[in-house]
């Protein structure tokens, strides 16, 4: 049976003359994407309608009528009942569940049972023929009126004039978790065992328009020491990608863990693109709510950024002028020092993005020029312009090498050093022939080092520094959450690295997705890597 977009009434449909076609609410969904919003890939675990809502087929010769369909709501727990019904057996007095066999009968049978959803203990929904209602473990509630509102945009759980159908349905939630103890709210962290070492501080630090130009990743002509090091001591990803090779779009897809088109930021938030829902789940929230610090220095280029409920915010510009570099620093200090609390702090610098200024504030301080570079390899060509922009942009990275340089001091200084989790990448390839807004190699492949001295010690086998994984950035959120010991968000697309990073047998992709949308709106496609 063809399933509509916009509504799909329950009921039965006989098909082929015997089956029968119940469409039953079961828990099989995740996070809420109705339209406008993207298509159905991410419906795991939640309570909304688009997340339960599922064909049921039950052929029952000799019971059912052909080309009968059924609009009462019913759930997976009729099964049971209904099988030892037809089957002429005994009803079992302790299941919860009530028989169909009467709307397999006769699909206008009066049924005055809702069907009930539910995910992990104290959070539940209620689905009677017009209404959806679910209340949540810390006491929240929501309700959906399916006559007026098919895509529940609208919660009127608040409204005085529904008290009596919020009453109606609340009497259908379970019994049984009355005189249970409490459930854990499944939003709040997890707590550690006493003997656990304590989670890490998290730094993740974000260039601007470059790939792996770097002296790690075997650029000649490019001065990185500050990274090389880090990449020496650390562990370093070769093949590592982000979904979209847009600043708005790369960034989004880190802080959410989703792609472009499932959290909705498919162009730059300069150009008023955004994200489909204000509460889509992010790592800034997740980390909130297992007890961290959370902040953010530079630019963070996403829509809507009431999403990001950031503690501590400081140079909130591109500052593509450079202006004031040393305030980085200045401010991390600001921030790592504030609190013992465990932080996750974004530093978002604005080099290698142009203009490509070649010197500011006698950084860096090896000049290259033309006459020292060649272009990167994969534009193909080699001009003197393109020389010229190469040796500009090299200067851009050595600026930032030497920026994340004074980062890294004040970490060691704060003795906060050897718990912290270090990550840098780019936010994508340079803005170079063949490279940004392009899902070309030199569009969407970025470097990726990770450092934790706490747990990855210098001197281990190459094979476990450098890894040759395909990786994205949207393998970031889960691998933060991982890290923190936060509840996992369900229904990301990415795994958390550190299985891998650990050497624990993983299997792993063996192909990974991008997007390509240009800085408008148009051209969006996909591209298999």
């Amino acid at each position: 049976m063809k399933r509509e977009r916009t509504k799909m009434p329950y009921g039965l449909r006989m098909l082929a003359g015997v089956a029968v076609s119940v469409a039953a609410s079961w828990l099989a969904g995740a996070l809420r994407a109705e339209p406008p919003g993207p298509p159905n890939v991410l419906m795991l675990f939640a309570l909304w309608e688009k997340t339960n809502h599922i064909p049921f087929m039950v052929a029952a010769p000799g019971v059912t009528r052909p080309g009968s369909r059924c609009e009462a709501p019913v759930d997976m727990s009729v099964i049971y009942p209904t099988l030892l019904e037809l089957a002429d057996l005994p009803a079992d007095p302790n299941c919860d569940g009530k028989s169909i066999v009467p709307l397999l009968k006769d699909p206008e049978a009066p049924w005055h049972e809702p069907a009930l959803m539910t995910y992990q203990r104290g959070n539940h929904a209620v689905r009677s023929e017009r209404w959806r209602y679910i209340r949540y473990a810390d006491g929240t509630e929501e309700l959906y009126d399916h006559e007026n509102d098919p895509h529940e945009w609208v919660n009127l759980a608040s409204q005085p004039e529904h008290t009596a159908v919020l009453a109606e349905h609340r009497k259908w939630l379970p019994k049984a978790e009355d005189e249970a103890p409490p459930a854990p709210d499944v939003r709040k962290p997890r707590r550690r065992k006493a003997d656990a070492p304590p989670h890490p501080n998290i730094l993740l630090i974000v260039s601007e328009d470059n790939g792996p130009e770097l002296g790690c990743y075997g650029e000649p002509s490019v001065e990185t020491p500050v990274l090389d090091q880090l990449a020496r001591e650390g562990v370093r990803f070769e093949h590592a990608y982000v979904p979209q090779a847009g600043c708005s779009q790369s960034r989004a897809s880190l802080l959410t863990g989703l792609y472009p088109f499932q959290n909705g930021q498919i162009g730059l938030a300069t150009w008023k693109f955004r994200m489909y829902r204000e509460d889509t789940a992010n790592v800034v929230r997740s980390l909130k709510q297992a007890g961290y610090r959370t902040g953010i220095l530079g630019k963070l280029h996403v829509n809507p950024e009431s999403a990001f409920p950031f503690d501590f915010k400081q140079i909130r510009t591109a500052n593509f002028n450079r202006k004031n570099l040393n305030a980085y620093a200045a401010e991390a200090r600001r921030f790592i020092e504030a609190s013992d609390k465990p932080f996750f702090l974004s530093v978002n610098y604005p080099d290698a993005h142009r203009p490509f200024l070649n010197r500011v504030g006698g950084l860096p301080k090896n000049l290259l020029t033309a006459d020292d570079v060649k272009p990167l390899a994969y534009f193909g060509l080699d001009t003197p312009e393109l020389r010229k922009q190469t040796a500009g942009h090299y200067n851009c990275m050595q600026r930032l090498d030497s920026l994340i340089g004074d980062l890294l001091d004040v970490l060691r200084q704060s003795g906060k050093f050897d718990n912290t989790l270090i990550v840098y990448l780019g936010d994508h390839g340079a803005d170079m022939l063949r490279g940004k807004r392009t899902s070309y190699e030199g569009g969407v492949r970025v470097p990726l080092i990770m450092h934790w001295a706490g747990r990855w010690r210098p001197g281990r086998a190459r094979a476990e520094m450098v890894r040759s994984e395909l990786v994205s950035t949207i393998d970031l959120m889960p691998t933060f959450l991982d890290a923190a010991g936060a509840p996992p968000v369900p229904g990301l697309p990415g795994r958390s690295l550190l299985p891998v990073i650990d050497g624990k047998p993983t299997e792993w992709r063996r192909y990974l997705f991008t997007e390509f949308t240009t800085h408008s709106a148009h051209n969006l496609s996909r591209v298999l890597l």
